[in-house]
């Protein structure tokens, strides 16, 4: 009978054998494709893309039901223009789409359209084009598996123009564009990779050769959480509630005025690279819930929107603080619809855009009055998709009623505040 720990130590051998050669067989262009083979040498990075908006990019219920409404009411115009970037391979591969049917293994932003990429989206497509997989590691280690090649673009700590994101987060990358953070001054540089791909010591690949490296994150870290059972739901759950946290500061202050008081909210985009919420989407809603107190009573309230209802208080909630880009169609009225809108507007949390305490530009913050009380409550709040976009989807048929209950609101841990007569103080924190 073979000892216990000796057949732990084969099967150790043998697991390790069969992963080397894994990773030292030639992949296919087609097998590249295909995020699973990337899972034999990349473990951790496949584990943590495969619970990312990334990799839910094109499976996600909403797009999908936004993607056939689309294509009916532009009697298929819409095309394969929200394909470019929620499926880039199904793009590549359609012309004149009129429906919407990928294998789910080539759905989605997989590994292969992001190390791909060499700044244009089309030359991931490129069937003729020398297939070598990019990353930001200056020196990666060759295998077998496929050539490799170092990257700018992926680099998080490239001091240069772009980033790999720029291809489909336009808007947002306008917006860092415009911050603080996209100075060349290495003191103040911060890339898309380096908030949201934190790093840690790691191996890039598990292969014999490796070495230990500064590895990157692949959560991808943003607002959206899956409406769906999907792979590390919980980690994504915590890992954005962690991020949310620290996104925004809140100062509360009461202050005497005309016989009463007055709330004054001032919120600052103190984290963010860009705006807050980023305008990449009509259908995320921020908002503020205030609530003011006399006694027990409730003397004043704004914002405050039941876990299931839209956060649509405008005309009976004329105090409502809504952060937001809001779609207008071609008459000037709110539209849930891309292909619909014709102008944007809305309010957002503007990033810093200058280090230089001189500079009037160095205060960016906003700040709102509102009636006060002796107890006031604060909170910040935000949908990635709120309840009237579900609906309209719903009510159209094209979005199982189901998925409404699966809406996450979130809530800024570090904008939760109250403030007391009693404190003695104007202002909390």
């Amino acid at each position: 009978m073979i000892h216990a720990r000796a057949r732990s130590k084969a099967s150790a051998w043998v697991g390790s054998s069969l992963l080397l050669l894994a990773c030292e067989a030639p992949l296919s262009r087609a097998e590249l494709e295909d995020p699973a083979e990337c899972q034999s040498c990349h473990p951790e990075h496949y584990r943590e893309w495969s619970g990312s908006a990334h990799a839910y990019a094109a499976t996600n219920p909403v797009f999908e039901a936004m993607q056939a409404r689309g294509l009916r009411e532009t009697g298929g115009a819409l095309g394969e223009q929200c394909l470019e970037c929620h499926d880039p391979r199904a793009w590549a591969q359609r012309t004149g789409l009129e429906t919407y049917d990928t294998p789910v293994k080539a759905r989605g932003v997989t590994c292969f359209v992001c190390h791909a990429l060499k700044g244009d989206p089309r030359t991931v497509l490129d069937e003729e084009a020398p297939l070598a997989l990019s990353a930001g590691l200056v020196d990666p280690v060759e295998t077998g598996a496929h050539a490799s090649s170092y990257s700018e673009l992926h680099d998080r700590f490239a001091l240069g123009p772009a980033s790999v994101c720029e291809s489909c987060h336009r808007v947002t990358q306008e917006e860092w564009e415009a911050s603080v953070y996209a100075t060349p001054d290495p003191r103040s540089r911060l890339t898309c990779g380096g908030c949201h791909m934190g790093g840690r010591p790691g191996l890039a690949a598990d292969v014999d050769s490796a070495p230990l490296r500064r590895v990157h994150d692949h959560q991808f870290v943003g607002a959206s959480l899956a409406l769906e059972d999907w792979p590390e739901h919980e980690a994504q759950r915590q890992a954005i509630e962690r991020e949310l946290e620290s996104a925004v500061l809140a100062t509360l202050c009461v202050l005497p005025f005309g016989g009463g008081s007055i709330a004054q909210v001032t919120l600052d985009n103190v984290a963010m690279g860009h705006a807050w919420p980023t305008a990449s989407s009509p259908s995320r809603r921020a908002w503020v819930e205030l609530v003011a107190y006399e006694g027990d009573q409730v003397v004043f309230e704004t914002g405050r929107v039941a876990d299931d209802q839209a956060v649509d208080g405008r005309a009976g909630d004329p105090y409502l603080w809504l952060l937001s880009n809001r779609a207008l169609n071609s008459a000037g009225a709110p539209t849930h619809f891309p292909w619909e809108a014709a102008a944007y507007k809305g309010e957002l949390l503007p990033p810093s855009v200058t280090n230089d305490p001189k500079d009037p530009r160095f205060i960016h913050s906003l700040t709102r009055f509102f009636p006060g009380g002796d107890r006031v409550t604060l909170r910040v709040r935000l949908r990635p998709v709120d309840f009237d976009v579900l609906d309209a989807l719903i009510t159209s048929g094209d979005l199982d009623p189901k998925t409404r209950a699966r809406a996450v609101t979130w809530t800024l841990a570090g904008t939760v505040l109250e403030w007391r007569s009693e404190l003695n103080r104007a202002c909390v924190p």
